[in-house]
């Protein structure tokens, strides 16, 4: 319905080119959305892809409100990693949404994919650290202004899934909110931080 009602605003608005650009970016989303439906795992180049896909959309919608940057680590090989369908997508919207959006400033969204060791019962385990920041309103001011919605929703299915994916291993919560406003007084915004270690993550060359 955003969606719609956003072509709506653009061509009530004479923005054709405009009108016809979001709608090929949307098609394309969701062409994709739709080619990846029944996989469980798809490679991180693709999940990038399609996330600069929805940014690019949000961008058009939004009319420019904010700007992104996705940083990849020197040892992430996008074309061999694979992660879980469709974890990053909502965080990224709850950002713009709900953090950006409501915070009436130019906001940046930061995207990073490093691999961390991380210590998990004793055993060091090199895990894949997804990263997702802003500088908007922070998580506990956006709890105070929003309603229960499908992003929410869609939030509490990608932690139940994940735990049920890493229930075996015994981890530590697999995300992470962070009030960015809690480490500094003169920073604000949210950081969601997604841990995946193996097997929530997996390598091409390893099948």
């Amino acid at each position: 319905m955003r969606e719609l009602n956003s072509v709506q605003y653009l061509i009530n608005s004479q923005k054709n080119e405009e009108a016809n650009d979001y709608i090929a970016m949307m098609a394309r989303l969701i062409r994709k959305n739709l080619d990846t439906a029944g996989s469980g795992f798809i490679l991180l180049s693709e999940e990038i892809t399609r996330l600069i896909l929805y940014l690019d959309l949000e961008k058009l919608r939004f009319q420019e409100s904010f700007s992104y940057k996705i940083i990849t680590g020197v040892d992430v090989d996008t074309n061999s990693v694979l992660i879980p369908n469709m974890i990053i997508q909502p965080f990224v919207e709850n950002t713009i949404w709900h953090g950006i959006i409501n915070s009436g400033t130019k906001g940046m969204v930061t995207i990073s994919f490093l691999f961390e060791d991380v210590d998990i019962d004793g055993v060091i385990t090199k895990s894949l650290i997804i990263k997702v920041s802003d500088n908007g309103i922070g998580i506990n001011a956006s709890r105070n202004v929003k309603k229960e919605d499908h992003i929410s929703r869609g939030i509490q299915i990608i932690e139940e899934r994940l735990k049920l994916l890493s229930a075996k291993l015994q981890l530590p919560k697999p995300i992470i909110f962070d009030d960015l406003s809690l480490r500094d007084n003169d920073t604000h915004g949210t950081e969601v931080i997604i841990s995946l270690p193996p097997p929530l993550y997996k390598r091409t060359n390893l099948e």
